[in-house]
């Protein structure tokens, strides 16, 4: 699974303020399907490029991916 497109996210929500900055996705999977994901091992600093490899750890409630960096 690869990283499509994405945004780092610096502003948001209060229910979310305890996890900036955070990555949102669109990731590829090998079948050519894309999916929203959120990716959940991304610290400030990191490097996040298109093309990268990222692992499905679960599907949120709301039905997004939940993906970790592979590095």
């Amino acid at each position: 699974m690869k990283i499509y497109t994405f945004s780092i996210l610096y502003n948001t929500f209060e229910s979310y303020e305890n996890n900036l900055p955070y990555v949102v996705a669109i990731v590829e999977d090998e079948k050519g399907v894309r999916h929203s994901a959120n990716i959940l091992n991304f610290q400030d600093g990191d490097t996040v490029e298109v093309g990268m490899e990222v692992k499905q750890t679960s599907i949120a409630e709301e039905g997004y991916l939940l993906c970790e960096l592979i590095r």
